[in-house]
């Protein structure tokens, strides 16, 4: 997709998200208006490593029937690196992302970095990046859906359905088995 030339642009794509994705990211057309987009891209950033911890969480919780307590106690605790986000994702729902979606989050990154370390980047870039992260929300929002029935960028009211919960003790063994730090 192309990236719009001005802040209105930016705000008018992302007026044309899902409703699940302009909920997720409500505060980001006032950001985009009042503040740096520096600011606009701290706020995404944020919220992506929300959804990420959320969608370990949930597919813990739902495919791997993990007890809610102990899996949020070791998602809290898990130092999530990218790197450490992919292979964890990978073990929890047995496929990789597809590499059109990461390539999508791997460009914005590298935009924000370069924010984040104080380096020069032109209001090109930083609305370039806003577009890339809201285009990985929403194809990532498709991805998971399909291979576990819940969005990470969404309320994940219900996600679980009625299954049962593992024992606390089988929730380490499975979540030390699947690759989080569980102490």
């Amino acid at each position: 997709m192309t990236v719009p030339k001005t802040r209105k642009g930016v705000i008018a794509r992302f007026n044309k998200c899902p409703d699940e994705i302009k909920k997720y990211f409500e505060h980001l057309p006032k950001l985009i208006e009042d503040f740096p987009l520096d600011v606009s891209l701290s706020y995404l950033f944020a919220r992506i490593e929300y959804a990420h911890n959320m969608a370990l969480y949930c597919g813990v919780v739902k495919l791997h029937q993990g007890h809610k307590d102990v899996v949020s106690s070791v998602i809290q605790k898990q130092h999530l690196t990218r790197e450490s986000f992919e292979k964890l994702y990978r073990e929890v729902f047995g496929k990789d992302v597809k590499k059109s979606i990461k390539d999508k989050i791997k460009e914005a990154e590298t935009i924000r970095d370069k924010v984040l370390h104080g380096k020069k980047v032109k209001d090109d870039d930083k609305r370039k990046a806003i577009i890339r992260v809201i285009e990985y929300a929403e194809q990532f929002n498709d991805f998971v859906q399909k291979i576990a029935g819940f969005k990470p960028f969404d309320k994940l009211k219900g996600f679980k359905g009625s299954k049962r919960s593992l024992s606390q003790k089988t929730t380490r063994l499975i979540m030390k088995g699947l690759g989080f730090a569980v102490s």
